[in-house]
């Protein structure tokens, strides 16, 4: 199998529970006639002893191990970022990862900007660094046919649109803040099904005719067209090209993945795949992933 468990010591500990398959060994003989130049090799392994300097055994096999999917739990203020630095400069100097072909996924914009940060100066324009919905809007306005006339409404500019028609329902709404309501459509819905009606469905239209989307609406997107060519085997699909765009996709704090994000993630399938699982530091008892997490990184790895 292609997984690898990475995980012991105070810091990167095992999870055994869910996964029982060891680190993969790598052996074999190399041919005479392919030896490579002695200067080479002492060249090459000068680079790795630099890119690994100061890490611990545990962190030098998370970024030496050649498994395609791997698991990573690591507790808060234990160098999990500097791990997941050194193994994407491992990736791209070894050449295990060609320049251009790495995806950081990360969770807030200031995450994002320190992974960026501390990425070596000549790497950085390597190596695709992104939240989510950001990534998603990068797909969009790269491959969609509209992509550059689409906009994304932040949650004010959608209430200054919408005040005018709540304010046409505020008896029967009463006193409930508005923001709150569209805060929570379902709940919405069940409350004032005609209003909640009327006015969503206002907004979608003038969505469609303004070319404006919700932070929300990016996955979306992005999910149904990769549904389309995954699940359905459509071709011509704007996002096809884009499956082979990387090579290796590495995702931080993995356990805070949303249910559309795991899916985009399944979807995806990237031949090789890294997830980074915070533990509490305090506690030393980890911030688990749900059984959802749990089987979707299961299917990806038993793909491989």
């Amino acid at each position: 199998m292609a997984f690898s468990r990475l995980l012991s010591g105070p810091y990167f500990r095992q999870w055994a529970e869910y996964f029982q398959v060891p680190i993969q060994k790598i052996a074999g003989k190399r041919n005479a006639k392919e030896r490579p130049d002695k200067d080479v090799t002492r060249k090459n392994d000068l680079k790795e002893e630099s890119i690994l300097q100061g890490l611990s055994a545990e962190q030098q096999t998370v970024v030496k191990s050649p498994a395609l999917c791997k698991q990573v739990i690591a507790a808060a203020g234990s160098g999990k970022t500097r791990t997941v630095i050194q193994l994407t400069e491992y990736e791209l100097r070894s050449g295990r990862t060609p320049p251009g072909r790495l995806l950081l996924l990360t969770f807030s914009r200031k995450a994002s900007a320190e992974m960026r940060q501390r990425l070596p100066v000549d790497l950085q324009k390597d190596v695709h660094v992104s939240t989510f919905h950001a990534f998603c809007l990068h797909l969009i306005r790269a491959y969609h046919p509209r992509g550059k006339a689409f906009q994304v409404v932040g949650e004010e500019r959608r209430l200054e649109i919408l005040k005018p028609l709540f304010r046409r329902y505020r008896f029967e709404i009463g006193g409930i803040p508005y923001d709150m309501l569209l805060a929570h459509p379902n709940l919405f819905r069940q409350r004032f099904p005609k209003e909640a009606f009327r006015i969503l469905r206002f907004w979608n239209l003038y969505k469609d005719k303004h070319d404006l989307l919700e932070y929300q609406d990016l996955i979306t997107m992005v999910l149904a067209s990769l549904r389309g060519i995954r699940l359905r085997g459509q071709t011509g699909s704007w996002l096809e090209s884009f499956l082979s765009d990387f090579d290796m996709v590495i995702v931080d704090e993995f356990q805070d993945t949303d249910p559309a994000q795991l899916e985009f993630l399944k979807l995806l399938a990237p031949p090789r795949l890294v997830v980074v699982v915070c533990a509490s530091h305090s506690t030393k008892e980890t911030s688990e992933p749900s059984p959802r997490h749990c089987r979707v990184f299961s299917e990806l790895n038993s793909s491989r």
